[in-house]
């Protein structure tokens, strides 16, 4: 995944040490579900499992919040080294390609893309957490029936096949979502520098805003919609799978295998435990999703940016003595302006 790979190229022992605090503070909501089903089982607690029920309360929010504040800092550090790094490229790059490229496309990347893939680090102690509960459940559910954990495993296995077909489209539309948020800023800008010349002119203002704004808005808020929409209907379609896996346990299985009472419980019980978790995970991806989109723009606009090379014109010259006059003889300049095919063109 493009998001985990990013931030470990930043600090790789920041990210590993947040990634097992979490996997500390996950695990220990498994166990505590373990504990709370074998204390209700026994019909009492006994003084040990008292004492592991305090300690874990205790371990569970001190490792979430030291995996919190790990990636926070870390978040902090890149949102910087990206900020300063780009600007030192836009300073570095040709006046004409930065041009080229759209003022809109550098703004988007400073205002837009760089926070939301650091923000975005914030989900990550969140699915980690989230994940690890998951996992040990899995396990929990596998020492009490082995059977009845095939039977789970196999519904998990066409949720995440199934899972993934929207996934894929979901990453199309916010891709071109993506694209019109470009476009729409680029439209802010010309609200903003043309202000004057849109004021004296009625009919080019409502032009303007029925032609040019509303369309690409429109465009954004549809492909965002949708792409919500597919996440949505993922989200409602696997839990909808836990509650057909519970089903299956409490009124088909019994029919088919005698099991115990005990173990039928801690099932259901488990498994209603499992889909808080789950939501969880389902509700963070399509801010992952957009967060590695916005990646894949800064390091585009990044290759850009380095292909174009340094500005050739801001080495210092050292001035010579003895001249006395400066010529130009048959200057031609060609100018391309933004979004025209045809240059603007003066001299000789």
């Amino acid at each position: 995944m493009s998001l985990f790979k990013f931030f470990l190229q930043h600090s790789r022992k920041i990210v590993i040490l947040s990634l097992l605090a979490g996997v500390v503070s996950g695990a220990s909501n498994a166990v505590l579900l373990a504990v709370i089903n074998i204390t209700l089982r026994r019909s009492g607690a006994t003084g040990s499992l008292v004492v592991v029920f305090i300690g874990l309360c205790a371990l569970l929010p001190l490792a979430r919040f030291t995996s919190e504040l790990l990636l926070t800092t870390l978040g902090q550090d890149a949102l910087y080294k990206l900020r300063i790094g780009l600007i030192r490229q836009m300073l570095n790059a040709p006046l004409r390609d930065l041009e080229q490229l759209g003022s809109h496309r550098l703004l988007a990347a400073l205002t837009d893309d760089v926070p939301l893939i650091t923000n975005s680090i914030l989900f990550i102690p969140m699915l980690c957490v989230n994940a690890t509960i998951v996992a040990g459940c899995l396990v929990y559910m596998g020492v009490m029936s082995p059977q009845l954990l095939a039977i789970v495993l196999g519904f998990v296995v066409l949720g995440i096949v199934t899972y993934q077909f929207p996934i894929i489209r979901a990453s199309k539309v916010f891709r071109l979502a993506a694209a019109d948020g470009d476009m729409l800023l680029k439209h802010f800008r010309a609200v903003t520098e043309g202000t004057k010349e849109l004021k004296i002119h009625s009919d080019r203002r409502q032009a303007f805003l029925d032609e040019v704004v509303d369309p690409t808005a429109t465009l954004l808020k549809n492909h965002n919609l949708k792409g919500m929409r597919i996440y949505s209907a993922a989200s409602s379609w696997g839990q909808s799978l836990v509650f057909v896996v519970i089903g299956l346990v409490v009124f088909i299985l019994p029919r088919m295998q005698h099991m115990s009472a005990a173990i039928l419980t801690g099932y259901v019980l488990t498994l209603l435990y499992l889909m808080t978790p789950l939501q969880v995970i389902m509700n963070m991806l399509p801010t992952l999703a957009r967060a590695n989109v916005a990646i894949r723009k800064v390091k585009d606009l990044g290759f850009e940016l380095a292909a174009k090379g340094t500005d050739g014109g801001v080495s210092a010259l050292s001035p010579r003595k003895a001249w006395r006059e400066l010529r130009f003889e048959s200057v031609v300049h060609s100018y391309q302006r933004e979004g025209e095919a045809s240059n603007f063109v003066l001299g000789p």
